[in-house]
C-alpha cells in the first residue's frame, strides 16, 4: 500500500493552483478500505454491494416534487470490452439497459461499446460488479465502469451522457472521451475539478446526482456529489474539455501506465524490484520510462521490455553492449517496432553469451 506522498492519483505535476480553480459545486469523498465481495457460496442473504457502499449506491434521500416522493435510480456505465459477452448478459438479465452508441456504431461496436444499466439491489448482475476474482461473474478487479445515482429515467440519463462521448477542446477539436473509464474521472476528482469543467458539465442537468468510481488497486471508492445549494456555473452550450481537464487526464493516464508497469515488473523481476524500497519503486520506474520516452519509445510492450532489461543490466545496457550496437539502435530514428525487435535479438544473444562466460 502506498503512503499519501506516493498516491499517484494526486497529481502535483499539473500546473496551476488546486485551491483557486476548484469547483465549489462538486464535493469529493473517498471511502477507504472497501472490501470487495467474495463468491458468498452458502450465504443465506448474500450482500449485493460491500457494506461500506450500500448507502451511497442504494440509500434513498427523500426527494419530494409536489406531493410525490420520487426514488433515485442507480446506474452503471460499463465498458463492454471489460465484461466479456456483456450485450448477451444484459439481454437475459431483466435489467433496464441501453448502448450509449446508436445506429451502425451500436451494431458494429456492441462488444466494446459503453452500456448504461439500471441496477437493482439484490440482483446477481449487480453483485458481480462488486465481486473479486477471475471468474466470468467477478468483475471488481477489472474496474469495468462508473456508477451514477440520479432521479432521471434510464433514457433521460442516456440522452444526457451521449453528449459526452465526443467533446470539443479549447481549440475546437473533437475528442473521443471515454468517461466510463473510472480512472479518468477519478483523476479529475482527486486533483481539483475546475469550475465549469467537464465533471461539472456532466453532473449539470441531473437531479441529486452522485458518481462513484472504483479504485480496486487501493481498495477504495471515490464519490463525487453536486452541492445543490450552489448554483451551477454558466456552462458551454456543447460539452467542452477544458485545458485544465486535458492536462489532468493526460498526466493521469501516464501515472496509470507507471502503475501497470510496476505491477508487471514485481511479478516478472521480483528480485530486481526488491532492490528499491516499495515507496521508491514508482518513481524509479517513472524515471526509466522518461529516459526511453526521450529516445522515442512509447508503446507499453516496448517500455515493459526496456524497464526489465534496465533492471538487469542498467539503463544504458552497458554490460551487454561491448560493441556499442545496442546504443546505436536506441539512438536510431527507425520505427519503434523495428528498433525493439532488433533489441530483443541483441539482448537474447548477448544475455546467452554473458551467461556462458559466467559459467566458464
Amino acid at each position: 500500500m502506498l503512503n499519501d506522498e506516493e498516491d499517484y492519483w494526486l497529481i502535483d505535476a499539473v500546473s496551476g493552483s488546486r485551491e483557486n480553480d476548484t469547483s465549489p459545486i462538486l464535493t469529493v469523498e473517498i471511502i477507504e478500505s472497501v472490501r470487495p465481495l467474495t463468491d458468498q457460496f452458502g450465504v443465506a442473504a448474500p450482500l449485493t454491494v460491500p457494506a461500506s457502499l450500500q448507502d451511497t449506491l442504494f440509500g434513498q434521500d427523500k426527494l419530494a416534487i409536489g406531493s410525490a416522493i420520487l426514488p433515485l435510480h442507480t446506474y452503471v456505465i460499463l465498458d463492454a470490452a471489460k465484461v466479456p459477452g456483456l450485450p448477451e448478459i444484459l439481454e437475459t438479465s431483466g435489467l433496464g439497459h441501453a448502448c450509449l452508441f446508436q445506429g451502425t456504431a451500436a451494431e458494429e461496436l456492441r462488444d466494446v461499446a459503453p452500456w448504461i444499466v439500471c441496477l437493482e439491489e439484490g440482483h446477481s448482475f449487480t453483485r458481480s460488479l462488486f465481486t473479486a476474482g477471475d471468474g466470468p461473474s467477478q468483475h471488481w478487479d477489472a474496474e469495468p465502469g462508473i456508477f451514477l445515482k440520479s432521479l432521471e429515467s434510464l433514457e433521460e440519463v442516456r440522452r444526457h451522457l451521449r453528449k459526452f462521448t465526443r467533446v470539443r477542446d479549447g481549440h475546437d477539436r473533437w475528442i473521443y472521451f471515454r468517461f466510463w473509464e473510472s480512472r479518468s474521472l477519478a483523476a479529475l476528482a482527486l486533483n481539483g475539478m475546475a469550475r465549469g469543467g467537464i465533471a461539472e458539465q456532466m453532473l449539470a442537468g441531473l437531479v441529486k446526482p452522485t458518481m462513484l468510481f472504483v479504485d480496486s488497486r487501493r481498495s477504495r471508492c471515490i464519490v463525487v456529489r453536486r452541492n445543490e445549494a450552489i448554483p451551477t456555473a454558466v456552462l458551454p452550450r456543447e460539452p467542452l474539455l477544458t485545458e485544465r481537464d486535458k492536462e489532468v487526464l493526460c498526466v493521469g493516464r501516464r501515472l496509470e501506465q507507471i502503475e501497470i508497469l510496476v505491477e508487471k515488473l514485481l511479478r516478472v523481476r521480483p528480485a530486481e524490484m526488491a532492490a528499491w524500497p516499495p515507496e521508491q519503486q514508482h518513481r524509479r520506474i517513472a524515471g526509466i520510462v522518461a529516459h526511453f520516452e526521450g529516445l522515442g519509445f512509447s508503446q507499453m510492450r516496448s517500455l515493459m521490455l526496456l524497464c526489465g532489461w534496465s533492471l538487469t543490466y542498467g539503463i544504458d545496457l552497458a554490460p551487454i553492449d561491448r560493441d556499442n550496437r545496442i546504443a546505436e539502435v536506441l539512438q536510431s530514428r527507425s520505427p519503434e517496432h523495428d528498433r525493439i525487435a532488433a533489441l530483443e535479438v541483441f539482448v537474447s544473444q548477448r544475455h546467452s553469451r554473458t551467461s556462458s562466460e559466467l559459467r566458464a
